[in-house]
């Protein structure tokens, strides 16, 4: 008999406890305080800062570099945007603003035709390609900002929808049309 009892009690209890335990209220976790937000002054505009490190002079080829540096509102990809300013603190070194930061970078040559600046301080790169522009953390080994483009970026980047540039891997066409096989 006792075994007959005990054996109906588990029964009752394996098909009663998932309603008994659903039924418990659950527990409140401790809410923290809320904080009010502080009142902000009103964003001012940003002042040129100085660099940290006394600026090397540029030669000559730099310099020559330097001219060729877009200056001024680059809209980027993702809502991002970049300004870009001769520096008026040494001729050829530039400011650059993305966002809270800013970069005191200077002109490096390249082998590629690629136009780079560099802040050897803050560890950021700026590169100005034929289609666009982005600026890249050295230190993080990844780009802060990507697809920069100026004005003749953007028309490069319309010529080469409607003429790509021909791989030295294609097959050239000829005067009559054909093309010459590799």
């Amino acid at each position: 008999m006792k075994t007959l009892q005990a054996s109906v009690l588990v029964l009752l209890l394996a098909f009663c406890w998932p309603a008994l335990v659903e039924n418990k209220a659950p527990v409140k976790k401790a809410s923290k305080p809320v904080r009010k937000p502080s009142p902000r002054a009103p964003v001012a505009s940003v002042e040129v800062q100085p660099p940290m490190a006394p600026l090397q002079p540029l030669g000559e080829a730099e310099l020559d570099l330097a001219k060729r540096v877009f200056v001024g509102y680059l809209p980027c990809e993702m809502g991002a945007s970049v300004t870009i300013e001769a520096s008026p603190h040494q001729a050829g070194y530039f400011q650059l603003r993305f966002g809270k930061h800013q970069y005191h970078m200077a002109p490096v040559q390249t082998t590629t035709g690629a136009i780079r600046l560099e802040d050897h301080h803050a560890h950021a790169t700026w590169l100005q390609l034929a289609n666009k522009s982005m600026l890249v953390s050295d230190k993080l080994g990844r780009r802060l900002v990507d697809a920069c483009m100026t004005p003749d970026q953007l028309q490069y980047v319309e010529q080469m929808k409607t003429r790509p540039v021909v791989s030295v891997l294609d097959d050239l066409p000829t005067a009559d049309g054909s093309l010459v096989q590799k």
